[in-house]
């Protein structure tokens, strides 16, 4: 198996092997591709027979879902070293999925992540997927998913609060995780509604809070909100979180100080439901 960070925070980026041989089942190329369509970034993984992988994560922008994961397909192939026609099967995944038009199947998120995850941590029995416009909670094992729980509706508990946040603070979003350490004060920002938690920063911004102190009251509004989502799927050790918002190392501590419990992250932790689907795409030219 590919090493993995078991810190509280794993870095993103392609990682892995970039062997580009095509190797073969019965004269099949085992080569195969898992796109996440998400809202905001769209993640394409080229896998080998070897569990080796290169990865892409592309920025949608208003450029179509077909548009952005071409963009990111071309990266990826050109990181592992193989060209689209050596891709024996590609499955999609994510909000933008069906809009993917030389996807071979679609697969549902949960399950793609349960079987990513299963890769890179194998020990998880507990994953949140915390992306810039969605949460999903996976109680899983081996590889497959035993319950699951979505965000809804609302942005309250997504990583749109931390950006928002941000933007009220005149702040980068890398800038966020320092500020969140530096704050020794309790600061509570109680709403759930994405809408009355901005109004709420702003007031605490006129009545003079230190912005590390705010920071640190929306991180830990967010690890609440999502906390009792871990909860409410039955939470079971190991927890790992994943996705875009997986990069903040306060997101996991803030985390860990909510739930009492250690949060793992993936060194890959944006690409694990593409990586899922990657892996479905092999079983399923292995059975052929």
């Amino acid at each position: 198996r590919p090493q993995v960070e078991t810190a509280s925070h794993g870095s993103a980026g392609s990682y892995g092997g970039t062997n580009g041989s095509a190797g073969s089942y019965g004269g099949i190329n085992l080569i195969t591709a898992g796109v996440d369509s998400g809202m905001v970034t769209t993640k394409v993984v080229i896998l080998d027979e070897n569990m080796e992988y290169a990865s892409a994560v592309v920025a949608g922008g208003l450029r179509s879902a077909a548009e952005v994961t071409e963009s990111a397909l071309q990266d990826a192939l050109a990181k592992a070293g193989c060209v689209a026609s050596e891709v024996a099967c590609t499955i999609a995944t994510g909000s933008g999925s069906a809009f993917i038009p030389f996807a071979d199947q679609e697969q549902p998120e949960f399950i793609c992540l349960a079987k990513g995850i299963d890769l890179l941590l194998p020990s998880t029995r507990t994953l949140l997927d915390l992306g810039a416009r969605k949460s999903l909670v996976v109680r899983c094992s081996a590889g497959m998913p035993i319950k699951i729980l979505t965000s809804g509706s609302c942005a309250g508990g997504t990583g749109s609060t931390i950006e928002m946040a941000a933007g009220i603070l005149n702040l980068e979003l890398n800038e966020l995780d320092a500020l969140f350490f530096k704050s020794t004060a309790d600061v509570e920002i109680l709403s759930t509604c994405l809408v009355f938690a901005e109004s709420e920063i702003i007031s605490l911004v006129h009545g003079g809070t230190l912005p590390e102190d705010i920071v640190r009251g929306v991180f830990r509004g967010l690890a609440g909100r999502v906390g009792s989502q871990l909860m409410e799927v039955g939470l079971e050790n190991d927890v790992a979180i994943v996705g875009g918002v997986a990069k903040s190392k306060a997101m996991a501590v803030a985390l860990e100080e909510r739930l009492g419990t250690k949060i793992l992250a993936p060194r890959d932790a944006e690409i694990v439901g593409a990586l899922g689907a990657a892996l479905i795409a092999q079983e399923r030219i292995a059975a052929l």
